[in-house]
């Protein structure tokens, strides 16, 4: 497994510009959101660095996506999810997202790569 610091998100984010990595705020056993792309509006309500992931999640998603945060951090493996349910900005917005299980100083992390796809091109 690569280590984060393999990934510098101020860097990568010209190329990847919803790019975040996720970790484990220990106390309260909660994913948080460590580092963020400062870069375009994301397509969803925004993370904000050092508060919860699930602050940004619709509320019927939270269980799908935290089960699948916490079962890519167990594994190891890589995830990749795509969804297209929702319109955003007058379009029907798609959405590819892969996690990226990393070892980091604290244990493991998460660096996630969101990348708005055009479902007209598919």
């Amino acid at each position: 497994m690569p280590t984060s610091s393999n990934f510098n998100i101020s860097t990568l984010s010209a190329d990847y510009p919803l790019l975040a990595s996720i970790g484990v705020d220990e106390p309260g056993h909660i994913l948080v959101w460590r580092d963020l792309a400062a870069s375009e509006p994301w397509p969803f309500g925004p993370p904000i660095k050092g508060l919860p992931v699930t602050h940004c999640v619709p509320p019927q998603n939270i269980k799908r996506v935290t089960t699948t945060y916490w079962e890519t951090l167990a594994t190891g493996i890589p995830d990749y999810f795509e969804t297209t349910s929702w319109m955003y900005g007058g379009h029907t917005m798609a959405l590819a997202r892969l996690l990226v299980p990393v070892v980091a100083e604290a244990g493991r992390e998460l660096i996630a790569v969101f990348q708005d796809i055009d479902p007209m091109q598919s």
